[in-house]
């Protein structure tokens, strides 16, 4: 059994903060009106500008995201 790292934690916290937050599992992209599955967003960037994925992560949380954005890339696949 492999314990997660720091990093992990926070990313996994993260991704279950957003699908919590979106009950499920979808955010909005405004540009279209569509909803995008979480899997999608960590999929195409853009979505990091016309989703609306924000809400209940804190300032520092949002920040992560956009700075690993490729790593949580890999974990959703």
């Amino acid at each position: 059994m492999t314990s997660m790292s720091l990093f992990e934690k926070i990313a996994i916290g993260i991704i279950q903060s957003i699908i919590y937050e979106t009950k499920h599992g979808h955010v909005l992209d405004k540009e279209t009106n569509k909803y995008v599955s979480i899997k999608d967003f960590f999929l195409n960037k853009v979505y990091l500008d016309t989703c609306d994925w924000k809400w209940g992560l804190t300032k520092d949380e949002r920040e992560f995201v956009k700075e690993y954005y490729d790593y949580f890339k890999e974990i959703k696949k």
